[in-house]
């Protein structure tokens, strides 16, 4: 009781107290000075320490002062002359020497604790630990000066037995009891309530636990249940209290519980309009009952509807982990997350969670959830990217959703977002090209949507794209920069050219059938294509051309043939697109090669049909390889990781991971992006990725919502023309 009061009060209450004795002494036995010092000496030491020096606790080292008070005051008893005069010495003098062996025993603890505290080995830690406990229990001033007063009582007052219970019944009381704290209380109380103007306390309900970082739990009452995001006061001691707000609650055990996370820890009485009570219980209070404006401006009140947790361990440089406090927020993975490191917001992204539990009173476990985020940077807004930020959070950070205000996404210039923010992606196209890229997913995932995207964007800045489609599916989705009736005429051409050799015979087999010829035309054809400025993208069917190899030698003027497949007019394509670049070195990109279901046109070799698509795998891989140098660079596309050519994988310095199943694919994805988000790419919803490399405004992998499919089509049917004539003016063609 005395906690609640300041040390000037409590040593009021001292004063006053004694007065009481001294006039109960009076009335009762006739003098105002009681025989002898002991009953004096077991007073002040009494309420001195129980009111001014040890209102909380005993610490050991004033277990120490007590034992040593009472052992001098049982000492000189036991050597006065008037101990000896009284009539009662005799009766009570075995009490006195076991009340005298119980201050050497808190003596010797009290010495011991202080003693091995800080010992290294560990049994005496732990005995010193002991020693502790029992010096705190035993060594306190109720327990030693409450034995001296009460022996000292009944010893040196020879009157009736009435008088001493009275006396002894009044220093329970005024002990145990506090009857003028708790009156005192009372009237306040009752002031409080009938005061004019004053508010309601709205008590609540009691403080159950206290935790870091200010994480107070409160039990509340079913019918005061106050609403998320309100001001709750909880007064401590010294006219002290907390200020927080409301950030969940739920029901256990027939329970109901509130979680308040404390945003002002030294909230004096008098910042507040008429509402205080005593520690440990909760008040509900509004903005207006406080009178000090500040407290409203702290950043968390402020933000509270953006507030989740704060940073908890296991947190490093590049993640980090956050204790949810809100359960009923909702979230997802992708969802971006703010966090201060050295006063500057740092966006975060949330790559996990995982539940766990924690213990509210007795068997009783609460669930909660923890969140694993990894780390994008700080938004550069002017220039729509994500930039470094070294070091890590300090723990309990606080962490919020990060706001869209102010940011506006622009479908034209990015080629998604951060899931549920404006935060748009954008790529740098000569990157794309010059550094290679792979887009991987299965079916249906969007694979083929990000790659037209990524072909508007290349063409728009005057880069050609020469796309290589066994499936077809280009020639009605894209149409921006291309001349169809062109395409067919060539291709007609050169099958004409080819046909009348489709069975030529070289006594070098490797010289046999007409793949030398097609070679020819495609080179003549890459040329011509390179040098027409209003021709910008040019959609290729391997399946198209009857190509022949020489497979036998000549035998009666007779040999054996072959169809080359997609896999080997594909190293014819890449090899002569690098002969023409021969010598005209350049740092900007000039022609892009999409290889579409490239698992067909680039195949491993253990998914290779025959040895030769494996050579022409590794020819195509050359050839992707050495065209950086020249400007000339691959966007790879498949559904199949695992049987895609590694060499050509390995060159991708960005790559875009939809949605993917098989291991092979999430253990290569994972060296690029960590385990973390590789473990998502199972679960990525359509039109979902995650991202990383050279050509992205982001210096760190991160998940992606693409952009819809029907406005990336719509862009490119329209102002085609238009986008092509600005193409040209920027970035005319070599």
């Amino acid at each position: 009781m005395t906690k609640g009061f300041s040390q000037a009060g409590r040593a009021v209450f001292f004063i006053l107290y004694m007065t009481i004795l001294v006039i109960l002494n009076s009335v009762l036995f006739g003098e105002v000075v009681p025989t002898g010092m002991w009953f004096w000496s077991a007073s002040l030491a009494l309420f001195l320490s129980e009111f001014i020096t040890q209102p909380y606790f005993t610490a050991p080292k004033d277990a120490l002062t007590n034992s040593i008070t009472a052992i001098a005051v049982i000492v000189s008893l036991l050597s006065a002359p008037d101990f000896h005069s009284s009539q009662l010495a005799n009766q009570s003098i075995a009490l006195w020497y076991f009340l005298g062996a119980a201050s050497l025993i808190v003596l010797a603890v009290s010495y011991c604790s202080i003693v091995f505290k800080d010992s290294h080995v560990h049994w005496l830690k732990r005995l010193a630990g002991f020693c502790t406990m029992l010096a705190r229990h035993i060594g306190a001033p109720k327990a030693l000066f409450t034995g001296v007063f009460v022996l000292s009582l009944f010893t040196f007052q020879d009157y009736v037995s009435q008088d001493k219970l009275a006396l002894t019944l009044v220093w329970v009381i005024i002990v145990y009891g506090q009857p003028l704290q708790r009156g005192f209380n009372l009237l306040r109380d009752v002031g409080l309530f009938w005061k004019d103007g004053a508010s309601d306390p709205r008590i609540i309900g009691e403080v159950k636990f206290r935790r870091e970082p200010g994480i107070v739990g409160i039990h509340v009452q079913a019918n005061l249940i106050p609403q998320i995001e309100s001001l709750i006061l909880i007064p401590k001691e010294n006219d002290i209290a907390q200020l927080g707000i409301v950030f969940d609650q739920y029901r256990l055990s027939d329970k109901i519980w509130l979680r308040v996370v404390v945003f002002e820890e030294n909230v004096r009485k008098r910042d507040f309009e008429g509402i205080w009570i005593l520690e440990n219980s909760a008040i509900a209070c509004s903005e207006n009952q406080i009178s000090k404006s500040h407290m409203l401006e702290h950043k968390l009140w402020k933000n509270r509807s953006s507030f989740i947790g704060s940073v908890i361990e296991g947190s490093d440089i590049n993640s980090v982990r956050i204790e949810l406090y809100r359960d009923s927020q909702k979230l997802s993975e992708g969802q971006m997350l703010s966090i201060e490191i050295n006063a500057t917001p740092v966006l975060y992204q949330i790559t996990n969670g995982i539940t766990k539990s924690e213990l509210l009173e007795e068997s009783n476990r609460h669930g909660f959830i923890t969140i694993a985020a990894r780390k994008l940077g700080v938004w550069q807004s002017e220039d729509s990217r994500f930039d470094s930020f070294p070091w890590v959070p300090a723990i309990h950070t606080p962490v919020y959703l990060a706001t869209v205000n102010g940011i506006e996404y622009e479908v034209t210039k990015c080629i998604g977002r951060v899931p549920q923010s404006n935060y748009g992606i954008r790529v740098h196209t000569d990157a794309l090209v010059t550094h290679n890229t792979a887009i991987l997913g299965v079916l249906g995932s969007g694979k083929t949507s990000l790659a037209l995207d990524l072909i508007w964007r290349i063409v728009a800045k005057g880069i050609k794209v020469w796309i290589i489609d066994i499936t077809g599916q280009y020639n009605d989705r894209i149409c921006i920069g291309r001349n169809i009736e062109k395409e067919q005429e060539i291709d007609k051409d050169i099958n004409s050219q080819i046909e009348n050799h489709r069975k030529y015979l070289n006594s070098n087999k490797e010289l046999g059938g007409n793949h030398y010829c097609f070679r020819s035309a495609i080179a003549t054809h890459i040329r011509e294509f390179m040098l027409d400025q209003d021709w910008r993208v040019r959609v290729f069917n391997p399946m198209s051309f009857n190509v022949t190899k020489q497979t036998t030698g000549v035998y009666n003027n007779s040999a054996g043939f072959a169809k080359m497949s997609p896999a080997q007019i594909t190293q014819i394509v890449s090899e002569e697109m690098l002969k023409y670049f021969d010598n005209e070195m350049s740092n900007k990109a000039k022609l892009c090669l999409v290889l579409e279901e490239a698992h067909s046109l680039v195949p491993e070799w253990n998914s290779a049909v025959n040895e030769g698509d494996q050579q022409a795998a590794n020819g195509t891989a050359r050839a992707v390889m050495q065209g950086r140098k020249y400007g000339f660079g691959c966007i790879l596309i498949t559904q199949r990781t695992a049987n895609v050519i590694k060499s050509i994988l390995n060159q991708c310095n960005t790559v875009f991971g939809l949605k993917i199943f098989d291991d092979t694919g999430k253990d290569f994805l994972g060296n690029y992006y960590g385990t973390d988000y590789s473990a998502l790419l199972s679960q990525l919803p359509a039109r979902q990725c995650i991202a990383y490399g050279s050509a992205l405004s982001s210096q760190t992998p991160l998940i992606v919502e693409l952009n819809d499919i029907s406005a990336v089509e719509h862009r490119l049917k329209a102002d085609s023309d238009h986008m092509i004539g600005v193409a040209k003016n920027e970035n005319p063609a070599t």
